[in-house]
């Protein structure tokens, strides 16, 4: 979606059917759901995760019930928020394993395990907006700080990972900047891109 007009460029949605069949297996977990259908965000109940995450995200929530039988024909993402550790070491791996070909399935934070259609990556957005705009991958950068941002690193020219971010990130990237509250991405767009420019114009 452009921030300018809000029009959608591209929209990649669970179906319903294996919605549905995702949404039947988290509520079997100790774990808080996030539902996203477009802009609009769905719990079963409003408990304190999700009032928490309500003034975090500062996106209005609607509590509807059991969300397995909330009637909607797809979503954008379902997220499960929970203890980073089982997250981690339990749920994610069974998730993998329930629907590893059917969905995308990440960390964006430690305690948030995000669940996504298999081609809606931060890699494939870019790749698509490198076709519109006739930019190749050899002219972009991108910086991320999560498991989610991995491929998208991975894809561009130069993959810039944060300074507090997740140990195996920094491993992949092409170079670390400092924390988000030290002016990390700031950092680095002054390093790849307006020392960049002024090379060139200098030169």
């Amino acid at each position: 979606k452009t921030t300018q007009t809000g029009e959608v460029w591209r929209s990649l949605q669970i179906e319903k059917d294996i919605l549905v069949h995702l949404l039947r297996f988290l509520e079997q977990k100790q774990v808080h759901i996030n539902l996203y259908v477009g802009d609009d965000l769905y719990v079963a109940e409003m408990n304190e995760v999700a009032e928490h995450y309500a003034r975090f995200s500062q996106v209005p929530v609607q509590a509807v019930g059991t969300l397995s039988e909330f009637s909607v024909e797809a979503a954008t993402k379902v997220v499960a928020i929970g203890d980073p550790t089982f997250l981690r070491e339990q749920l994610q791996p069974a998730a993998v394993a329930n629907f590893g070909t059917k969905l995308t399935i990440n960390t964006s934070r430690p305690h948030f395990l995000e669940f996504g259609h298999p081609q809606a990556t931060k890699a494939q957005a870019l790749a698509h907006l490198g076709e519109h705009f006739q930019i190749g991958r050899d002219q972009m950068m991108a910086i991320g700080d999560g498991e989610n941002d991995r491929d998208m690193l991975e894809f561009v020219a130069v993959g810039v990972a944060m300074g507090n971010a997740d140990p195996a990130i920094k491993a992949i990237a092409d170079y670390v900047t400092a924390c988000n509250y030290e002016d990390g991405v700031a950092l680095a767009l002054e390093k790849y891109i307006l020392q960049a420019a002024d090379t060139t114009v200098r030169g």
